[in-house]
């Protein structure tokens, strides 16, 4: 009788099955923890974004003249360096939020403001994060264009 040395076609195919399988798995997997990374990246830029504002309106006695279109913040004055990272936050916010058109929604007045960023991953219905200058910086159903993030 003689000895064969080496693995069947069979076994072969078995053991590429399991690892396809496996990849599959570590691959949704993945996707998941990406999603829920990117929300907590914009949770964290909106709650530093809140401060950065009533930094802001601490020093001027006013929030800053800035206006949200197309997923970008921009300001119609010329930023000063406290302006420039609150923009820079907004914008870091919608980077890592939904991106898709109008996932950005903000509004400064003189002594109010709100942003809102739809998230990548939801719970509960929940779509978007908002942060505004009543303190507010949470989950919301809706994007928020009426100046403040009560639902």
């Amino acid at each position: 009788m003689k000895k064969n040395k080496g693995f069947t076609l069979i076994e072969l195919l078995v053991v590429i099955a399991v690892i396809g399988i496996l990849a599959a798995i570590v691959t949704v997997s993945l996707s998941s923890v990406r999603k829920s990374g990117a929300n907590t990246s914009v949770k964290s830029n909106l709650t530093n974004a809140m401060s950065q504002a009533e930094i802001i309106h601490m020093q001027l006695g006013k929030y800053p003249a800035i206006t949200c279109a197309n997923n970008s913040a921009t300001s119609s004055e010329t930023a000063d360096d406290n302006t420039a990272k609150l923009l820079k936050m907004i914008n870091e916010a919608s980077k890592n939020g939904m991106g898709d058109s109008g996932s950005l929604a903000c509004s400064f007045a003189d002594q109010k403001f709100y942003i809102s960023v739809k998230l990548q991953e939801t719970d509960e219905g929940k779509d978007y994060w908002c942060a505004d200058s009543s303190g507010y910086n949470g989950s919301t159903k809706t994007q928020q264009l009426n100046g403040l993030c009560s639902d």
